[in-house]
């Protein structure tokens, strides 16, 4: 009977062995993962962070673009607005250097 209960405190030692082994194991593999997701999610969010900054500069590109053929086509159009004006100036000059020159 006392070699029984020798064996089953062998056993129950060795289960506690065991089981602060496991405890040891779990204990790692729970922090290799949380510095797994931790790594991952520094890498997720530097890739979306480089992403977002493409996306920016393509936008701000677009933009420049379009403004830049704003300016051209408001140009164009102050040019033929300055050729009216002038053609229409040189047409009215000399009666208004008549109106200046002549006495009332």
């Amino acid at each position: 009977m006392n070699d029984l209960l020798q064996r089953m405190l062998a056993i129950d030692q060795e289960a506690e062995k065991l089981v602060q082994e496991a405890d040891t194991v779990a204990a790692k593999i729970l922090q290799d993962t949380r510095l797994q997701i931790s790594k991952d999610r520094e890498e997720a969010q530097a890739t979306l962070i480089a992403e977002c900054d493409s996306m920016l500069l393509e936008q701000i590109a677009k933009g420049k673009e379009k403004a830049d053929l704003e300016l051209k086509n408001a140009d164009l159009e102050l040019d033929s607005r300055q050729k009216i004006f002038v053609e229409r100036i040189s047409r009215l000059k000399p009666e208004i250097l008549r109106h200046l020159l002549l006495p009332s």
